[in-house]
């Protein structure tokens, strides 16, 4: 039963240019205006005669395809190549670059598109099963020289979907934003959306449509938002989409750093629950806008061209009697052409919105999910029901449970981290006898989370009566399941991020049998493989795979690295260039020096690196030379260090000849009970290398969990500085990591002598 609905206004403006390619047409074609720079990235510039030589150039290279697949980062080329494809009247398939190659592999299967447009981000592997699928470079497009849908890939119980997103429903939201905030003259918006997100074809469009200038923001300003509001102001941009959690960040920091973005008069939210507080924080700070600055509540899907209904906010008026109940924002009224039927609750108390017109999708790709009398309509109905959200937050990063259970059910057995991202995969799994489900037959999660509390603990109280009360008070400080006493460290849940912490504390309740190394021979828990393990030069490394074992450690496994990219994507490949860049520039100096090696296992296969250099003897590394994503680190490092060595100074005991191990990997790939028996191997040679080289101190950062380990509980440094991250400021007294939570690294020094 339909309780109300909320239908927007019935416009035809649609009718004018029914596909963006029309519409495209005629804005490129209209030169009244001359000229007139369309988008910015950095010192490049594209303009509006420029977008249409190149587009004219390439569009002839796509002639024999029916549709494509983009797998680039926002850039000028990004969006020469989106017009081009537009021209040709084809359909095509955003691909994040960043992605997990298996997510990319499976887009492509089911989209079987014949031809991926990339910018070299995308890796090929030869034994992939779209090797089929032909790849090209913008570059190379350059030198080859109907109405269809667009393709954007949204998710439905874990399970990548293929959204057919008509023109008609991106004409439809970009007539309707333009009526409902027009652009003006010296406006100039921002394009920060990744393309795995619908919102970044309405950011590029809605303003290049309008011969409005694009300011592509660079991802590494997300890490620095003091320098993200820098780079706002000085490029005076006006409006600008956020999620809420990062307007929340910028109002604080606009706050406390006393700093205005007088040129901003639209914020736009949406993806996020935009709450009261948030809404009260943004007037508070009114006067740091634009006068007229006014906020936004964009609510929809994918399925939906990202958005059907929208709430303005000019002022609090009004806020806590027409605009909220109960604390919970309005999401505002249907946009043009959009009908919302509000369907009464379930059994479950749950509510749906059900969403027809001219800005839904057409379906999904390949799926049958569309019933007969939608067909008919020429309609595709969703859904979208007000539940207790199945996503949560883990280590920062956004998690959906459905997407996790989804997967289980299809690899079951297998290494999971194949298919989701290394946060997400479980370190538990328990076995109930069956689901508590609710009255539509669906699983009550409510009452299934009590009765694994119950059973946890009457688990606990079972063990604990037949089992050492502190050994069980160590594993569940580790994060390892009691239920999985029976099983060995690693099949428990171990990992090398644990394990030597596991040894430390059951060595402080008496459990002091259980060592790493004892009496010079190495111990089963960790270091059985030593055996298989060789050290070479460096010089006798292929540089390439070294480096490419030290940057995929870093950017996938490093605990302090994290801050760099926050897990973002397309920050996280910009990461690996620039840290790439630093070592390519610096590589022949570690292998000059002769104390940095590498680690083979006895098939020569290499599965470790460690780079270290004479500390009086190094070459110089200016901060202003470094990329901005690595400076920030180098200079907590360096800061770190400088302390450490004033206070081994104060003791009188500071020594003349110091090795500095800069750092050591394991290659990524290495299976978790092999990590710390290489890590060890590694961090047990830098010190023989030291001794044998006569230095008289060790001098290392460890930024990861086990290395900080292994020097403090097993090697026994004797200096040992916690540096913790959201702690630390530049020359500028300026947070280098204001997003840090309780990230730690460890400055640390062997005496040898």
């Amino acid at each position: 039963n339909t309780n109300s609905f909320l239908e927007g206004a019935q416009t035809s403006l649609i009718h004018e240019h029914k596909t963006l390619r029309e519409l495209l047409i005629s804005i490129l074609d209209n030169d009244e205006e001359g000229p007139r720079v369309c988008a910015t990235f950095g010192p490049h510039t594209l303009s509006v005669e420029q977008l249409l030589q190149r587009a004219r150039r390439v569009t002839t290279a796509l002639t024999s395809y029916d549709r494509v697949a983009i797998c680039m980062p926002p850039s000028l080329e990004f969006i020469v190549t989106l017009c081009v494809i537009i021209l040709r009247g084809i359909p095509y398939v955003p691909l994040e670059p960043t992605l997990p190659y298996e997510r990319i592999e499976s887009v492509v299967n089911d989209s079987q598109v014949p031809l991926i447009i990339t910018d070299n981000t995308l890796q090929i592997d030869r034994h992939s099963s779209f090797i089929a699928t032909k790849t090209l470079t913008y570059s190379q497009l350059c030198d080859v020289v109907t109405n269809m849908d667009n393709n954007t890939m949204g998710e439905i119980n874990g399970q990548l979907k293929g959204v057919q997103l008509p023109h008609r429903a991106l004409i439809n939201r970009l007539y309707w934003q333009w009526s409902k905030f027009s652009f003006e003259n010296r406006k100039v918006c921002c394009l920060k959306t990744s393309n795995s997100f619908g919102d970044y074809i309405v950011e590029i469009f809605a303003p290049l449509l309008h011969r409005i200038p694009i300011v592509i923001l660079p991802k590494s300003l997300l890490l620095n938002i003091d320098q993200l509001i820098s780079f706002l102001a000085s490029e005076h941009v006006t409006r600008i989409v956020l999620i809420p959690s990062l307007l929340s960040v910028l109002l604080n920091h606009l706050q406390k750093r006393k700093m205005n973005l007088l040129d901003l008069n639209f914020v736009i939210c949406s993806d996020e629950t935009l709450s009261l507080n948030l809404i009260e924080s943004f007037f508070a700070r009114k006067h740091q806008f634009s006068p007229t600055c006014c906020l936004f509540n964009l609510y929809g899907s994918t399925e939906v061209m990202a958005d059907v209904s929208c709430q303005i906010f000019n002022s609090t008026n009004h806020l806590y009697d027409l605009l909220s109940v109960e604390g919970h924002v309005s999401i505002g009224s249907s946009i043009d052409n959009i009908r919302i039927e509000i369907i009464e609750p379930d059994e479950r108390g749950v509510d749906e919105l059900v969403v027809t017109g001219d800005g839904v999708a057409n379906g999904y790709h390949n799926k049958n999910t569309i019933n007969d009398t939608t067909l008919a309509k020429q309609l595709f109905v969703v859904i979208m029901v007000d539940l207790v959200s199945t996503q949560v937050k883990i280590a920062g990063n956004r998690v959906d449970l459905t997407k996790i259970e989804f997967t289980l059910k299809q690899h079951y057995r297998v290494s999971l981290a194949k298919y989701l991202p290394f946060y997400a995969v479980p370190t538990r799994c328990i076995t109930v006898a069956k689901f508590p489900l609710i009255i539509s037959v669906k699983i009550d999660r409510q009452k299934l989370s009590s009765s694994l509390d119950v059973i946890g603990e009457t688990q606990v109280e079972q063990e604990e009566a037949g089992k050492d009360r502190g050994f069980f008070r160590v594993l569940n400080e580790i994060g390892i399941p009691r239920a999985h006493i029976d099983r060995s460290f690693f099949a428990a849940g171990g990992s090398s991020l644990n394990a030597l912490l596991f040894v430390a504390k059951l060595h402080q309740i008496g459990f002091n049998d259980l060592t790493v190394e004892q009496n010079g021979q190495s111990c089963d828990l960790f270091s059985e493989h030593n055996s298989e393990l060789q050290i070479i030069p460096l010089e006798q490394v292929d540089a390439d795979e070294a480096r490419g074992i030290v940057i995929e450690s870093f950017a996938n496994l490093g605990e302090i690295d994290v801050l760099a990219h926050r897990n973002c994507p397309e920050l996280k490949v910009e990461y690996k260039h620039q840290t790439s860049a630093v070592f390519d520039s610096f590589w022949q100096d570690f292998v000059k020096g002769g104390l940095s090696f590498g680690v083979v296992m006895n098939d020569r296969r290499l599965v470790g690196i460690s780079l270290s250099s004479d500390l009086m003897n190094e070459p110089s590394m200016e901060v202003a030379t470094l990329p901005p994503l690595v400076a920030p680190l180098f200079v907590m490092t360096v800061a770190g260090e400088n302390k450490l060595l004033e206070q081994v100074r104060s003791s009188n005991v500071l020594p003349q000849s110091i090795m500095h191990n800069y750092l050591s990997a394991v290659k990524p790939d290495v299976p978790s009970e092999w990590r710390v028996s290489i890590m060890y191997f590694i961090e047990r040679h830098v010190l023989e290398t030291a001794s044998a080289k006569q230095f008289q101190a060790v001098l290392a950062a460890n930024a990861s969990s086990v290395t900080r380990q292994i020097c403090e509980y097993v090697l026994k440094y004797d200096f040992n500085l916690v540096i913790h991250a959201n702690q630390q400021y530049d020359l500028a007294d300026t947070l280098l990591f204001p997003h840090a939570l309780d990230q730690i690294m460890t400055i640390s020094m062997k005496l040898l002598t």
